[in-house]
């Protein structure tokens, strides 16, 4: 029932308890898992004694996941949402989380909307995601090697790899080596709305091979990009990628108080 054209796995029974595992999920906190499948890591979750709201866009396997879990959808302790996950916003309580084994190639949008989209119950507290591990590793980021994406995850809270999957642990069998990635928000992680901003003045940054002085002609001034680069120590003929994520969080700032922060 896997959807090749959507890169779905579906994981094995000890492998969700694995990843369940590796959340460190609590009794009675609201989970949003995107992409169930089969149910495998919805029944971990449940059996943690959280409570579940699936999305899933797939009819049969929509089909199959009522089937299997009456029991805990006339509890209220699930609740399954048909359609797509990239558009649906679920009512969520504020101190929500998300845990999932998500189809690779719809991981990327997923993450954005969870990070910049104004949600009913506010941010997600926590993601936690079954990825490919190169994928991962992006995300987590390093000085020198920034991503638009692993900036904002980075603003957003920590990240880290919070365990390794063996390619059998889902069916198919993986191609590539697979992890459990993780976000943890902090308390000082920009608003959704400040967070666009900052991801709106990266994709200017990051779109060619520039430096940040051409990168951002137009929209920052010689003076404001000088001055930056001097209070924060960076030069303004670096390549954008070498800039820490704070440093963007700085500039967009100033960007905003401008007027000129890309819309």
């Amino acid at each position: 029932m896997s959807d090749p054209d959507l890169q779905q796995h579906d994981l094995r029974p000890a492998a969700a308890v694995a990843v369940v595992a590796a959340a460190q999920l609590t009794g009675g906190e609201a989970i949003l898992e995107v992409g169930p499948g089969l149910g495998g890591l919805t029944a971990a979750i449940l059996e943690s004694g959280a409570t579940v709201t699936a999305v899933e866009r797939d009819p049969e396997r929509v089909a199959h996941l009522r089937a299997r879990f009456a029991t805990a959808i006339t509890a209220g302790r699930l609740h399954l949402v048909a359609g797509d996950a990239a558009t649906l916003r679920p009512e969520l309580p504020p101190g929500w989380r998300v845990l999932a084994n998500p189809p690779f190639n719809l991981t990327a949008a997923l993450l954005r909307s969870w990070l910049l989209d104004d949600w009913p119950g506010g941010p997600p507290r926590a993601i936690d995601l079954v990825l490919q591990r190169e994928a991962a590793r992006k995300l987590c980021g390093a000085p020198g090697a920034e991503t638009r994406s692993s900036v904002m995850v980075r603003l957003a809270g920590n990240a880290r790899i919070a365990a390794h999957l063996g390619r059998g642990d889902v069916s198919p069998p993986s191609r590539v080596d697979l992890v459990v990635w993780s976000l943890r928000r902090v308390a000082d992680a920009p608003e959704p709305d400040e967070l666009a901003g900052i991801d709106r003045l990266l994709a200017h940054a990051f779109a060619g091979p520039h430096t940040v002085r051409d990168a951002l002609r137009g929209v920052a001034t010689a003076l404001q990009i000088k001055r930056q680069g001097r209070e924060r120590g960076w030069n303004p003929d670096s390549h954008p990628r070498l800039l820490a994520p704070d440093d963007w969080r700085s500039l967009a700032a100033i960007l905003a108080r401008s007027g000129t922060l890309p819309k």
